[in-house]
């Protein structure tokens, strides 16, 4: 043929085998199937005997095929009817190389991260010794602002009362306490000396005009000594603060 392929298959046997076996063989094969014989089993087909001479006609069919130089077109070697098992092995063989690079690239990849890995520890190690002194510094002032929040969490309506009593006094120096006292319910009698009663009341208006302060009441208001001009002086009050309460 054109292609280098057979056209046909000439199959030389004398034993008569049924016409459908041909069939399917030249359905596998894909090439047309002819069953050839000889003359002689032609005529003795009608109801002889075959002759002993035509039983060799297919050894001498593949003799001929054989001194034509080249391969004939059914290789009984090499049957394409029967899987290759030699393509099985080299498929498991690529199938093995495969998986060994799989493991090989996965223990490279883990010994590159596990060398890298060490090489941050060591880096951070080297990092907290150097800001060892730093870190105990900010260790220190973290402690102690939690020591003065706590202290400030626990009286921060007193701290108050005391700011706001000390900013009803002028800073002048005509007017100062000698006695300070503050229940838990933050009322509260303060004492002290004036150059005059008009300082005194003053420091009276003054607090009472302050909303953070409510119930102020003078207690008393004397000379502090004979011929003296200073003038003693105390009044009671009660801290309700920004709340009101």
């Amino acid at each position: 043929s054109a292609a280098g392929r057979p056209r046909e298959l000439l199959v030389w046997n004398e034993t008569g085998p049924e016409r459908e076996g041909w069939d399917a063989l030249a359905e596998r094969l894909g090439v047309p199937v002819q069953l050839c014989a000889s003359d002689e089993w032609r005529g003795s087909a009608e109801g002889g005997a075959p002759p002993r001479g035509g039983q060799y006609s297919a050894a001498a069919a593949m003799a001929v095929a054989g001194l034509k130089g080249h391969r004939p077109p059914v290789d009984f070697l090499h049957s394409r009817l029967a899987p290759s098992r030699q393509l099985a092995l080299r498929r498991k063989v690529a199938w093995g190389i495969g998986a060994a690079a799989v493991v090989l690239l996965a223990g490279a990849l883990f010994v590159v991260d596990l060398i890298q890995t060490q090489r941050d520890v060591a880096d951070l190690e080297a990092r907290k010794a150097e800001n060892a002194p730093s870190l105990a510094e900010a260790s220190d002032l973290v402690a102690k602002a939690a020591f003065a929040r706590a202290w400030h969490r626990r009286q921060p309506r007193l701290l108050e009362c005391l700011r706001e009593l000390t900013l009803t006094f002028p800073a002048d120096g005509g007017i100062w306490t000698t006695s300070l006292s503050i229940q838990e319910d933050l009322r509260g009698v303060v004492a002290g000396k004036a150059t005059g009663e008009s300082m005194v009341l003053k420091v009276l208006d003054t607090l009472k005009a302050n909303p953070r302060f409510c119930e102020v009441k003078p207690l008393y208001l004397r000379e502090a000594g004979r011929g003296g001009r200073e003038v003693a002086f105390a009044m009671s009050f009660r801290f309700i603060g920004t709340d009101g309460t």
